[in-house]
């Protein structure tokens, strides 16, 4: 497996699994499929409303959490509370953190856009690593 290195030092697999429109039982089996032949890069997001069969697959394909790189994302209509957002992602995940958050599209809206943003430099820069759940965001 190739990565790319980012500014920060993180690892990332070159090759990811897009999950859109991957639902239940399919969803799983394709995520336990990817992991299974070397997929180590999963993506998926809020807006495709398949957090929970991903994280299901992930779970269920008895790989170390460890081994994988997990990216959701935030849709813009989220922006102006991306605390609920990754709260969601957490709890349909239901994994002990995810890799990446991003903001999925960019919003005309330019003070929901950098509040979002801002809220995830907060998160990531007083935990150290992404998005852990239970972590009480908007508080230092």
């Amino acid at each position: 497996m190739e990565y790319i290195t980012m500014r920060n030092g993180t690892k990332v697999p070159m090759l990811g699994l897009g999950c859109y429109k991957s639902e239940e039982q399919e969803g799983v089996e394709a995520v336990k499929s990817a992991i299974e032949i070397g997929y180590r890069h999963i993506d998926t997001a809020n807006f495709y409303e398949n957090e929970k069969y991903v994280g299901r697959g992930i779970r269920e394909s008895g790989i170390d959490r460890e081994k994988l790189f997990v990216v959701s994302k935030i849709w813009p209509t989220s922006f102006k509370t991306p605390e609920v957002a990754i709260e969601y992602s957490m709890r349909a995940l239901n994994i002990d953190y995810i890799d990446m958050y991003l903001l999925h599209w960019p919003s005309q809206n330019e003070y929901a856009r950098n509040h979002a943003f801002e809220t995830l430099l907060k998160f990531v820069q007083s935990v150290g690593r992404p998005f852990y759940p239970g972590y009480p965001l908007g508080q230092e």
